[in-house]
């Protein structure tokens, strides 16, 4: 009777599925998986993938009076994306193929970028914290299935997760300084985090690039399974995502 009630509640907050005009069908209960997800497993994935991710992308866009320029604390915050629409067929390589038209508003999101300041201008390099928040995220997210046979699970072999082209995205950026210095004779600093952004969908996520999860090798490989004798940092195959070129 409890799973019952759980799953009248679910019904009851995702709303009656309809179709639009171009065939995809309104997505609330999509939205409400997400939600579901989001606390205690997909945000904290999410929060490693991309401080991985984006660690490499500073590193190249890196203005040079920054001596050095670090994460230092990643949450993508308490709201889970909204898809209001989907659409799914199948691929040329017979995969699954599902598209969303989503948009996502951050709450509590906080990103925290540790530099030291150096160069000409500064005898000693100066520490400097930018503060970034308050992402808007608006796109077409295609998502590409290709699924497995093997017995006992995970029946995903790999997923392709990239954006169909440059999703509109917007950001809070806030540099703080020591009180001595003023942060309008730093130029750059919200320059460069704009463009790692834009690297980070243009590079990786917008078609025809993609970053590829391969699940099958995760499952097979992932700490504390019975006999595959590798632990978080032996496994040969860890099932992170990686990036991958071509289409769908």
């Amino acid at each position: 009777r409890v799973r019952a009630a759980e799953l009248g509640r679910f019904q009851g907050r995702r709303g009656a599925p309809g179709l639009h005009k171009d065939g995809s069908e309104t997505a609330d209960w999509w939205s409400e998986v997400l939600r579901s997800f989001w606390d205690g497993w997909l945000e904290m994935w999410l929060n490693r993938l991309l401080t991985r991710i984006l660690t490499n992308v500073l590193a190249k866009v890196r203005p040079a009076y920054l001596e050095s320029l670090d994460i230092t604390t990643f949450r993508l915050g308490t709201a889970a994306p909204r898809i209001n629409a989907s659409r799914c067929w199948r691929g040329n390589e017979g995969e699954t193929i599902l598209e969303w038209d989503l948009v996502w508003q951050t709450e509590r999101m906080e990103i925290v970028l540790s530099a030291k300041v150096g160069g000409t201008k500064f005898a000693v390099p100066v520490p400097l914290r930018v503060y970034v928040s308050n992402l808007r995220l608006a796109g077409k997210l295609r998502l590409g299935l290709f699924w497995t046979r093997r017995k006992g699970g995970p029946y995903l072999g790999k997923m392709r997760i990239s954006f169909v082209d440059m999703p509109e995205h917007s950001i809070s950026i806030k540099p703080v300084t020591s009180s001595f210095i003023d942060v309008r004779d730093l130029p750059g600093v919200d320059t460069a985090i704009e463009n790692a952004l834009n690297k980070l969908f243009t590079n990786l996520l917008v078609e025809p690039n993609a970053i590829t999860w391969e699940v099958e090798r995760w499952w097979v490989n992932r700490p504390g399974r019975r006999g595959s004798g590798s632990g978080p940092a032996g496994a040969s195959g860890s099932g992170r995502p990686n990036r991958a070129g071509g289409g769908a």
